[in-house]
């Protein structure tokens, strides 16, 4: 991993944020246990909306013409992170409408982009958008409830929104930033070797236990 001015590069990409980084290694963690089949990184582009023309008329020698004038570039988005999903993630990591479940809906962490009644193996994708646990009045933040809500509207697409540092409390924390976030000596702020976080970390098959999953 290199940092430039809070830009990460780590294998072929490059995040804006070490929040993107750490999803990532969450992500890298699901598709090793066989969760995840396939993950990007700003892969996906939606348009939202064309670009836009105006016409006038033009006066030429013995006719009028026609012109078109060129008024706005067209706006398009890109979600963070599209997942592709394994079937063995089913109500496990991604929520399947069609099929009864026996643990709170909030237990299950990740929505699927088209939610069908027929939803198949191809459609088992998940677009992510990474925010922080605190966003405040971000720009950045307004902005994306507006697209998270056109392309509901226009193509049924939903993105979810995930801030990653109340994923990792509520699911687990990758084994990568476990072993990274400790103290590396006696602070007031804990004792040589402990955690970092301020909840209570679980690693991936703790999770999977917590959750009463049947690794067959």
């Amino acid at each position: 991993m290199i940092i430039f001015n809070k830009i990460i590069e780590y294998k072929d990409w490059t995040f804006k944020s070490d929040l993107e980084y750490q999803f990532c290694l969450y992500l890298e963690q699901l598709q090793e246990a066989g969760f995840v089949k396939e993950f990007g990184y700003e892969t996906v582009k939606f348009e939202l909306s064309p670009s836009v023309y105006s016409y006038y008329l033009k006066q030429l020698k013995t006719k009028i013409k026609e012109e078109e004038e060129f008024l706005m570039r067209e706006n398009t988005y890109q979600p963070d992170f599209p997942i592709k999903w394994s079937e063995k993630a089913k109500n496990v990591f991604y929520l399947d409408r069609n099929v009864p479940i026996t643990c709170k809906v909030t237990d299950i962490p990740f929505r699927l982009s088209k939610d069908s009644v027929f939803v198949g193996e191809e459609n088992l994708t998940t677009f992510a958008e990474i925010k922080p646990k605190f966003e405040g009045r971000l720009k950045s933040s307004t902005e994306f409830m507006l697209i998270q809500k056109q392309l509901w509207q226009d193509k049924r697409i939903f993105v979810q929104k995930i801030q990653p540092e109340l994923l990792f409390k509520e699911t687990f924390v990758p084994d990568k930033l476990i072993a990274s976030n400790v103290y590396q000596k006696q602070s007031k702020f804990g004792t040589k070797g402990s955690s970092k976080y301020k909840f209570h970390v679980r690693d991936l098959q703790e999770y999977l236990k917590y959750r009463g999953y049947d690794n067959k």
